[in-house]
């Protein structure tokens, strides 16, 4: 049933209505299959991203969705898309029971596999990503990723 149900969520289509109404459904999908409250903070300014930009963006949010209903035991998400000048992230908090920071750096195959996946995806944005984590404090990921001018070309990313 597992493995069925991660075939499913990778060959999902995205949502051709842009970014932001893939990430609302995502998100409703989420809570209703988990019982986890999601607070989605929408300061995203409307802009064009490429397509694959925006399936790496949001097999980020599944994959985290993924981790946090299977291993967090949160009972609450943040989730927020937020436009900066010359950059954008999208921040996953969660209130579970946290992730051993030296776990997270793990290279043994198979473990956290997922979060490698996720690092690799950011990086096919141009972005980064990073997570957080304290035993008892919940995790934190945070994706970031250039803003592009019309002619696909990154307008000066610096994040923080």
């Amino acid at each position: 049933t597992e493995v069925r149900g991660l075939i499913s969520h990778f060959r999902a289509p995205l949502d051709h209505k842009g970014l932001i109404p893939a990430i609302k459904k995502l998100t409703n999908k989420f809570q209703r299959d988990s019982q986890i409250l999601v607070f989605f903070q929408n300061e995203w300014k409307e802009q064009r991203l490429k397509s694959e930009h925006e399936y790496q963006i949001i097999r980020i949010i599944q994959e985290s969705f993924n981790n946090i209903k299977k291993h967090s035991q949160a009972r609450t998400v943040r989730l927020m898309i937020k436009t900066h000048a010359n950059f954008n992230e999208v921040l996953i908090e969660d209130d579970g029971i946290g992730i051993n920071n030296s776990n997270l750096e793990s290279t043994s195959l198979g473990e956290h596999i997922g979060l490698s996946v996720m690092k690799e995806r950011a990086q096919r944005t141009g972005g980064s990503l990073t997570i957080e984590s304290e035993i008892g404090e919940g995790t934190q990921i945070l994706l970031n990723f250039p803003t592009y001018n019309s002619l696909d070309q990154p307008i000066n990313f610096m994040p923080y």
